[in-house]
């Protein structure tokens, strides 16, 4: 869910080494939405389309945060319920797809930190947004060679709102022959202890697992937050307005659908109104994004890793892209390893934004949204770039022992060059190394492994 590394690298390094060429970027390529070409042809309306067309026609223009949820996760024209959303066949690939040595390093560190908790015997994992299954593969295949902590493991808990997604991670993990699985009831596997399930909203499965006291829960969110839905709001003389998302009839632009800008408050106001004190820097005509998804989630993400009431607490650990500051315009389209415009081809398109990572860290502090304890706190760790938390697992390291048991055959020789190119695009600078950030959440001070 995803930068989804895009196919062609010399757009991501572009992205990435310079923001002001990405602004521009942004602005010639992804959301202008008319060409000033008196020959273009409106692009043919997606299934998706068609219904945002009838909603705007009855209801009036709509936030990003709706189109985007449509368009990424409509229950039958949603970009992740594609057969192929994830991986070469389809829009981008993730570090795990990537080599196997990403999830090798988290399942290490993820080890390094179950000893740090002292060993508690009973442990939950919960992974936000599985996609293709491939990290949670990887981290259980590696936790299997530390069978104290494997042996704890009781549950594993996937959120995941698409059918397609939810049936292949089952596929992958438990049984091919399975056809399906059902929403928050559990799966056995045939050969461990675990017990597997999944759960489409958050909600439901926070609700189980906060009245468990006695699990240490360890939740994991790769490429998440990235695909929540956000909003955009613009500073004018009366105060942020909403970015909104109309008809365009202009026959001038290719697309079926426009940016407007909201000329009154709308109920995405009431979303600022608890921070609205954190941007009070901005200057007029400058752009802010917002996720009321990330901050209706994060009180309960940081709920499962305290202690407070007599609970186990757990772990968190964030994987994204994005920086630590605030962004107006990262909200981009991937089609086919390929940028474009966000207005494009609803429901056939991911759509994606930066994390804002330094709001995380903002959120915990926040006391509207998540209450002092002086006695139970918890603790932000990071961000840090993924080249960093890689290389302090030791990533190269693992990379030479498992190139030394390779013989001199074409096919170790493949193997062993798959695994270089893949070690370097996942610690390249230029590459995904700076692109992707790491940050743990704790409830315990000191500093995680690889965040001191």
């Amino acid at each position: 869910m995803t930068l989804k590394l895009v196919k062609n690298i010399n757009n991501i390094r572009l992205i990435s080494s310079n923001s002001s060429r990405l602004s521009q970027f942004y602005k010639t390529s992804l959301y202008s939405s008319a060409s000033g070409n008196q020959n273009v042809i409106k692009e043919e309306k997606t299934p998706l389309g068609k219904e945002l067309e009838s909603i705007i026609k009855s209801g009036g223009p709509i936030s990003l945060h709706k189109y985007i949820s449509l368009c990424n996760t409509h229950p039958k024209f949603g970009y992740y319920n594609a057969p192929e959303a994830i991986g070469p066949k389809g829009s981008f690939v993730t570090s795990p797809e990537i080599s196997q040595l990403f999830g090798e390093m988290v399942a290490l560190w993820l080890f390094t930190q179950w000893e740090s908790n002292g060993c508690p015997q009973k442990v939950r994992f919960i992974e936000f947004g599985p996609g293709n299954g491939t990290l949670l593969n990887d981290v259980l295949r590696t936790l299997k060679r530390f069978p104290k902590f494997f042996n704890c493991l009781e549950e594993v808990n996937l959120v995941e709102m698409s059918t397609t997604l939810s049936t292949k991670q089952a596929k992958s993990w438990i049984d091919p022959s399975l056809d399906g699985v059902e929403f928050g009831k559990p799966i056995k596997h045939p050969q461990h202890n675990q017990s597997f399930t999944w759960f489409n909203h958050f909600d439901d499965l926070y609700s189980k697992c906060y009245e468990d006291k006695q699990t240490f829960t360890f939740l994991i969110a790769h490429e998440f937050l990235d695909a929540l839905p956000i909003r955009r709001f613009k500073k004018t003389e009366f105060g942020f307005r909403e970015t909104l998302i109309d008809i365009d009839n202009n026959e001038e632009s290719p697309y079926n659908f426009k940016l407007i800008q909201s000329k009154t408050p709308t109920e995405g106001n009431i979303l600022l109104t608890p921070i609205q004190h954190l941007y009070s820097h901005l200057q007029k005509d400058m752009e802010l994004e917002l996720s009321s998804d990330l901050i209706q989630f994060l009180p309960k993400f940081f709920n499962l890793i305290s202690k407070r009431n007599d609970r186990a607490g757990g772990l968190g650990l964030i994987v994204d892209y994005g920086d630590n500051l605030v962004k107006g315009n990262s909200l981009r389209g991937i089609k086919d390893h390929k940028f474009v415009n966000i207005l494009s081809s609803p429901g056939e398109v991911d759509l994606s934004a930066d994390v804002n990572f330094k709001l995380i860290s903002q959120l915990a502090m926040i006391e509207q949204l998540y209450p002092q304890d002086k006695q139970n706190p918890i603790f932000i760790h990071g961000p840090q770039y993924q080249k960093d938390f890689l290389h302090k697992m030791g990533i190269q390291y693992r990379l030479a022992q498992i190139a030394q048991k390779l013989s001199n055959t074409p096919e170790d020789e493949k193997t062993k060059n798959d695994l270089i190119k893949g070690y370097k695009r996942l610690c390249d600078p230029m590459d995904m190394g700076k692109l992707f950030k790491f940050m743990a959440i704790t409830n315990i001070r000191g500093a995680p492994l690889t965040f001191e």
